[in-house]
C-alpha cells in the first residue's frame, strides 16, 4: 500500500530537516512540489522538492502580530539610556 503525500498550492510547509517556512507554488509530476520562500537577504527563492521531504506547517497563526497602541514600542526606552551608552563607547 503506497503512502501518497498531498499538498495544496498556497499551503505552507517546512523541510523535515529544518529551515524556513516555504509556500507551495506548484504541484509537479512524480510527487514533486515547487516551493517559494524568502532567504535571509529577502531574495525570493524557488526550488522543487520531493514531497516526502516536506511536512505541512500547522501553525496558521505564525504571521499574526500582537496588537499594540501607537507609542507602546518606545514605552520602556529612555533617551538618557541612549546617552549613557554613547558616553561609554
Amino acid at each position: 500500500m503506497e503512502n501518497k503525500i498531498e499538498f495544496e498550492v498556497g499551503e505552507t510547509v517546512r523541510l523535515k530537516s529544518g529551515g524556513p517556512l516555504l509556500t507551495v507554488s506548484k504541484l509537479l509530476e512524480n510527487e514533486h512540489v515547487a516551493c517559494v520562500w524568502f532567504n535571509s537577504l529577502d531574495d525570493v527563492c524557488v526550488h522543487e522538492f520531493d514531497a516526502a521531504l516536506l511536512f505541512p506547517d500547522d501553525d496558521e497563526d505564525w504571521f499574526e502580530v500582537e496588537d499594540y497602541e501607537e507609542g507602546d514600542e518606545d514605552e520602556d526606552f529612555e533617551d538618557e539610556d541612549l546617552e549613557e551608552e554613547e558616553e561609554k563607547a
